[in-house]
């Protein structure tokens, strides 16, 4: 039997384990960190999936990773265990000039009105 070690409990640790466990049923997989949660700093931060281009890394592949991505966090989320592991969909506000829109989907975007960049304390971008 192959056995493999993750070290890390954050959610680059726990999501390696998961996707090996997934596509390597069969593997035996250890866990190590100095805590779990709910006694990590993790647990208070959030992660926005908000890919970019890694110098020489082709963008469709940087586009295919994202959506990868994104559908193992949508497919945790919409398990009865999605809450328990502390995956959840939350607002954001990104503020950017940059009109190109991500392929990969991003949920409720939209362009900002004037009056929102105003509570934002930010000029009107065009």
């Amino acid at each position: 039997m192959v056995k493999i070690a993750v070290v890390g409990g954050g959610i680059i640790g726990l999501s390696s384990a998961c996707c090996l466990k997934r596509k390597y049923p069969k593997i035996e997989i250890t866990l190590i960190s100095e805590k779990f949660s709910p006694n990590t700093t993790g647990d208070g931060s959030a992660g926005v999936l908000m890919p970019y281009l890694l110098q020489d890394t082709p963008k469709d592949l940087v586009e295919r990773w994202s959506k990868g991505t994104l559908d193992f966090f949508l497919s945790l989320w919409k398990t009865p265990e999605g809450g328990e592991v502390g995956i959840s969909l939350i607002p954001v506000s990104i503020v950017t000039s940059n009109d190109e829109v991500p392929p990969y989907g991003v949920f409720g975007l939209h362009e900002l009105t004037p009056t929102a960049l105003q509570r934002f304390n930010i000029p009107t971008l065009r």
